[in-house]
């Protein structure tokens, strides 16, 4: 798995990611990259489809 560097705040992720883990910009489309949204709350991984974290609830 390679990485990639978030346009807006620099922080590295992976680049399996369509949204940035640490400020949820979107990253640079690559080939392959699964629909997914970072809770800024909680750091884990929601569907690209929620607007609410499944985890904790919180807007997306």
């Amino acid at each position: 798995m390679g990485k990639v560097k978030c346009p807006n705040c620099g922080e590295m992720n992976p680049d399996i990611l369509t949204n940035c883990r640490k400020c949820g910009s979107p990253l640079p489309a690559r080939f392959g990259a699964l629909q997914v949204k970072i809770c800024p709350k909680c750091a884990r991984t929601n569907p690209a489809s929620r607007t609410t974290c499944m985890y904790c609830n919180s807007p997306l």
